[in-house]
């Protein structure tokens, strides 16, 4: 039997370089423009272009552990 369990990443709210300040709080939005359609505010890996929602920005891409420094917000649609 084949059971998945939920992504789960660690997360804070700074990072090294104090590029996101404290008490910073994102949510996954649904965006709405004549320009773009529809798209969803989430983040992105620099290194290997890893999406995910931005729930909580991540402290590492959960996908090859880039450190949150590599990670920054895209829009998707």
């Amino acid at each position: 039997m084949d059971t998945k369990q939920p992504l789960t990443f660690r997360t804070s709210d700074s990072t090294a370089a104090g590029a996101i300040p404290r008490r910073a709080v994102v949510r996954n939005e649904r965006l709405s423009s004549s320009a773009l359609a529809e798209a969803y505010l989430v983040w992105r890996c620099y290194r290997c272009g890893e999406t995910g929602d931005l729930e909580a920005f991540p402290v590492a891409c959960s996908n090859c552990d880039a450190p949150r420094e590599d990670l920054y917000y895209w829009t998707e649609d």
